[in-house]
């Protein structure tokens, strides 16, 4: 997993945010998409592509929030494998240390693959 993550981290996190990158992809996009004006430009779609807001989904996450994300993961792992949090507790203790659900009642995992591999049925 922790290789999947520092792959992920690498590549979509940092190559492809970077400026070159960034500027190929521009002129792919207004190709394929019949792109004009200043919307197209490489300089507005890198403010778009790197731009830092929280976020509780991982994958959708920025280059900040996202290695948030994967502590935050880590750090429940490690506690349910020392004990110190039962796997019924574990999308409760995620909101909190997500600092809360989009929506009242709403639990922030959304990676439900990775709660189910837990032993938790509870759905997000």
């Amino acid at each position: 997993m922790s290789m999947h993550e520092a792959q992920a981290l690498l590549i979509e996190m940092q190559t492809c945010r970077t400026h070159a990158f960034v500027a190929y992809l521009a002129s792919l996009a207004r190709e394929a998409f019949h792109g004009d004006g200043p919307a197209w430009k490489e300089d507005n779609l890198y403010r778009i592509v790197t731009k830092v807001e929280p976020g509780l989904i991982r994958i959708d996450a920025d280059e900040v929030t996202y290695p948030a994300h994967v502590v935050l993961r880590y750090d429940l792992e490690k506690a349910i494998i020392a004990g110190d949090l039962a796997i019924e507790d574990l999308p409760g203790a995620f909101n909190d240390g997500n600092e809360g659900p989009a929506r009242p009642g709403q639990c922030a995992v959304r990676a439900r693959n990775w709660l189910r591999a837990m032993g938790t049925t509870r759905d997000p």
